[in-house]
């Protein structure tokens, strides 16, 4: 790679990672989420009968935010199934708090966990 392409490469990783900077820097948060990258499932109601496929993107005692390629509507119910390597997944029942599309189908979304389903 020369000198040149180096130096683009970066500056297209900074541009990146600057986007990201500022979508995180205007949310609005009483507690910091910590980053954390798992895979993860959806169940929106219980007539679901195959879970939508998200993941986790940061997660906080309180909330939880994922990436999905669905929309998500405000206040709207549901069972968030996080992977877990050595164990069976950790199942929390949350809504909706925030949703908009993150571009090429996929979207980001805000929950607030109401209580843990199962551990």
């Amino acid at each position: 790679m020369t000198n040149i392409e180096a130096c683009k490469f970066r500056e297209v990783i900074e541009r990146l990672l600057d986007e990201d900077r500022r979508f995180n820097m205007k949310e609005r948060r009483s507690i910091m989420r910590q980053p954390c990258f798992r895979p993860a499932t959806i169940m929106l109601n219980q007539l679901q009968t195959t879970p939508c496929t998200a993941f986790v993107r940061d997660i906080s005692e309180i909330g939880i935010g994922l990436v999905h390629d669905f929309s998500a509507t405000i206040g709207q119910l549901g069972y968030i199934g996080v992977h877990r390597v050595w164990d069976d997944p950790v199942v929390f029942r949350c809504e909706v708090r925030w949703c908009e599309k993150w571009g090429n189908g996929w979207f980001l979304s805000g929950w607030k966990i109401l209580s843990i389903e199962s551990d």
